[in-house]
């Protein structure tokens, strides 16, 4: 009997860690709609190359897609909205984020009203945000779990939107500055002795800066170790290079315990061209060589026929040769019937598992 328990242990083991080894080089974010007609959308998916899904929905509605999707060979990750949680949000108002002026998400919209992000530095939400991937982790097939929204209110926009919500953001505004929640604030004085938010300029207090992006760096670990001991891997959407996200956004995503990374390499946001994505890829290789990096393209972006703006094969060349070991679209569902014929072009002369 206890032979036989160690052999079915090591088997589990086997069978966790294939299941774990399974990443696609090609994928795209869906939300879920019960008007999906899921064979039909695995066969158009798959037809064009495409096997790996980002998923946003509950475990409930997982367990009935993971079973249809395993058919096609389709590996599933969850999307998991991490600190901009409006369900959270609804429960506990008070956990909602502050910004240098003192203002409250509560009673404040950043950029856009479903702006819900939590304080990292919140006890009750770590372990909120640690159930919900626990909860999900569970689930039977389940192949990964992704974060996204994993960091504050952007600090800076992208430049090519600035225009669109009627600012300049030339450096960093106080209304901007996001991660002043009270406990956050009261848990920096405990440790480092001072109030920043008392500081003439607090965006030059470098520990300050180190200490904010530490609480969503605990709470990106905290899922990978999770999804770890689950057999399933973890991965994530973050800013386009490491550096960049620190700087907009409060994100180190260069110090998270990744298996995928999908940076939103996106550049119709920043007015750039085919060059600019290479060496986003190439800064995220350098970065992070133990990740796999699948560059994330925004569909939309390939609308914009303007001269000096990359196609999508020129942009899928360009994340490759760059380094990349795969492509992401948001989203498969919004390319056009030819877009969908160049993705099929470019996986069948550029394979990746």
């Amino acid at each position: 009997m206890r032979l036989f328990r160690i052999l079915l242990g090591a088997l589990l083991l086997s069978v966790s860690a294939q299941r774990a080894t399974a990443q696609p080089g090609y994928w795209t974010w869906k939300h879920y709609s019960s008007d999906t007609d899921w064979d039909d959308y695995f066969t158009q998916m798959t037809e064009t190359g495409i096997r790996g899904l980002i998923l946003q929905c509950g475990p409930e509605h997982l367990r009935r897609v993971i079973p249809v999707a395993e058919k096609y060979g389709v590996t599933v990750y969850a999307w998991m909205w991490v600190l901009n949680n409006g369900w959270l949000a609804r429960q506990h108002p008070e956990w909602l984020d502050y910004n240098r002026n003192g203002e409250s998400l509560r009673d404040k919209t950043a950029y856009v009203e479903y702006y819900k992000f939590l304080s990292p530095a919140i006890p009750g939400v770590q372990r909120a945000i640690a159930e919900q991937i626990e909860r999900t982790a569970e689930v039977e097939g389940l192949g990964g779990i992704s974060l996204d929204y994993c960091r504050y209110v952007d600090q800076i926009l992208p430049s090519a939107l600035w225009a669109q919500y009627g600012i300049v953001q030339d450096r960093e505004y106080a209304e901007w500055d996001y991660g002043y929640h009270p406990e956050m604030l009261r848990a920096f004085r405990k440790r480092h002795g001072y109030d920043p938010s008392q500081l003439d300029d607090p965006s030059q207090d470098s520990l300050w800066l180190r200490f904010r992006l530490d609480q969503v760096t605990r709470i990106a670990n905290r899922a990978a170790q999770i999804a770890h001991q689950h057999g399933i891997r973890v991965s994530a959407s973050p800013f386009p290079t490491p550096e960049l996200a620190r700087r907009m956004v409060r994100q180190d995503w260069e110090r998270w315990q990744l298996d995928i990374a999908f940076p939103m390499v996106y550049h119709g946001f920043y007015d750039a061209d085919a060059a600019w994505i290479a060496d986003c890829v190439r800064a995220c290789v350098a970065a992070k060589p133990e990740t796999k990096i699948c560059c994330g393209l925004y569909v939309f972006d390939f609308f914009d026929d303007r001269e000096g703006k990359p196609t999508l094969t020129e942009a899928m060349e360009a994340a490759v040769e760059a380094g990349a070991g795969g492509i992401a679209f948001f989203t498969f569902d919004n390319l056009s019937k030819a877009m969908r014929e160049e993705v099929r072009r470019f996986i069948e002369s550029h394979p990746m598992e």
